[in-house]
């Protein structure tokens, strides 16, 4: 939501069925733990896009897909971005406290 406030963008876009959305979402926040392989098949949903103009690899280059979401000509961007960043992390034990984001330079 700050991302959307911000920028007047989605962070990801929530089009497709549930797959895709989660595809999307683990672009920015990292390759999904172990234990969801159970819940979901990458590899499956990565052969399921083949037919599509640009297929899924199953990739994920956090840096690339957080590049190309950097707002331009704007010189708090490398801060903000970082701010949120700390929040789309999937493993949430290596996701950010809140305690820890309100001390964010973003937010100072």
């Amino acid at each position: 939501m700050a991302y959307q406030i911000k920028t007047g963008c989605q962070l990801f876009l929530v089009q497709g069925d549930l797959q895709n959305q989660l595809y999307q979402a683990l672009r920015l926040g990292g390759a999904p733990p172990e234990d969801w392989s159970k819940f979901w098949d990458l590899e499956k949903f990565c052969e399921s896009t083949k037919g599509r103009r640009k297929p899924v690899l199953p990739v994920f280059n956090k840096d690339e897909a957080w590049e190309s979401r950097r707002p331009r000509n704007d010189p708090e961007s490398e801060v903000f971005l970082d701010f949120i960043r700390k929040m789309v992390i999937t493993e949430p034990e290596r996701r950010s406290q809140i305690a820890e984001l309100l001390r964010h330079p973003f937010l100072s």
